[in-house]
This record gives structure tokens, C-alpha cells and sequence, in this order.
């Protein structure tokens, strides 16, 4: 079966759009900067050496700007469900949409059938949104003594949203392309591969 390329839209590291990042691939340039403080607090998790446990010993990364602005109430995604919903399956709803304006249609354009498949892989959203749990049960002595203060290890977690109905779906890494799927209207296949 022939396939056409009829529309594209991408987001990486120092490129929002297609056009950026066609530039930083002609320019040879690199999009590796420090650790940002709004993803984690280096000093903690940094260390030089290699073989530290729960460490990394890269200073740098590859990282995307402003992760956290997504379109979702223009698209009629309620509050709640966006304050569980993975960064990932932003990106991809709003990649997605970029990649229909590309073919020059509107996503009410897009036949019904259309398919969407993903390739998706690390999920760390999912580990901040189970920390509130993992707190009461490290708290409460299931995984050996308990802290000498369980109070503390919940203030440590108090502004992690808790989980709500839309949590599991907004932070399984095979639900991204069904959240493309349900966004857009598109009722053809939805799979996301992790290889």
C-alpha cells in the first residue's frame, strides 16, 4: 500500500517546529544545555561517578522548553484531567495538531479513520504522580521500619496533585495515542510501541 507524507510537525530540544530543527540539523548545531531547575535540582541527583546508585553523572541534556504551556482548555480538556496529564501526551496532542495545520486541513478535516501510532518510551511523570501513594506506604512501615517522621515525608509530596480519576490514563505511556486519538476525533487504530 502507498503511504504519503502530506503533512509534519516535530519538537526537540532547541527546535519548537519543523523549520527550527531543519536549521539546527543544516547549522550542525547541538541543543545540550545544563539541567533546567524547574525538572530537577542537579546538585542532588548529580555525581561523577559512573557507578553511583540513584545518581547521574551527566550534567547536560537535551531538554524541551516550556513543557508545561499546552493549549488544553482551547481544546476543551477539563482542568483536572490536564493537572494528571503527562507532559508527553501534550506534546504529542499538540505535535499532532501541528502536523494537521502542516497538510493545510483542520483536525475536523481528518477522516474519521485515521490511525495513530507513537513510538514512546521513559515515563517519569508517572513516578511524580505516584509519589503521594508511595509516601503513605513508606510512611506506614510496608517496605520495612518506618521513617522517624511520616509527617515529613508527606509535607515532602503535599503539593503533588493526588490521584483522580484521569491519573492512570494521563500518565500510562501506551494511552498517549489514544489521548491524539480522543483529542482529535479520530477513531481508526491508536497504538503506542515502546522497543
Amino acid at each position: 500500500m502507498p503511504i504519503a507524507i502530506v503533512g509534519m510537525a516535530c519538537r526537540f530540544a532547541g527546535a519548537e517546529d519543523l523549520h527550527a530543527y531543519w536549521d539546527l540539523t543544516v547549522e550542525g548545531r547541538q541543543s545540550f544545555g545544563p539541567v533546567p531547575a524547574d525538572r530537577w535540582d542537579n546538585a542532588v541527583f548529580f555525581d561523577t561517578n559512573k557507578r553511583a546508585n540513584d545518581k547521574s553523572y551527566a550534567p547536560t541534556g537535551a531538554w524541551i522548553d516550556d513543557i508545561r504551556s499546552f493549549p488544553g482548555l482551547a481544546l476543551g480538556i477539563p482542568p483536572r484531567r490536564l493537572e494528571v496529564m503527562d507532559p508527553q501526551q501534550r506534546l504529542a496532542i499538540e505535535t499532532a495538531l501541528h502536523a494537521i495545520h502542516d497538510t493545510g486541513r483542520r483536525p475536523s478535516d481528518m477522516p474519521r479513520r485515521t490511525g495513530v501510532y507513537m513510538g514512546v518510551t521513559a515515563n517519569e511523570f508517572r513516578m511524580l504522580i505516584g509519589s503521594r501513594i508511595l509516601a503513605q506506604i513508606l510512611a506506614s512501615g510496608q517496605l520495612g521500619q518506618p521513617p522517624e517522621d511520616a509527617r515529613a515525608l508527606a509535607a515532602a509530596v503535599e503539593r503533588v496533585v493526588p490521584s483522580r480519576p484521569y491519573s492512570a490514563p494521563g500518565v500510562l505511556s501506551n494511552m498517549i495515542a489514544a489521548a491524539v486519538a480522543q483529542e482529535l476525533d479520530l477513531h481508526g487504530p491508536a497504538y503506542t510501541v515502546d522497543a
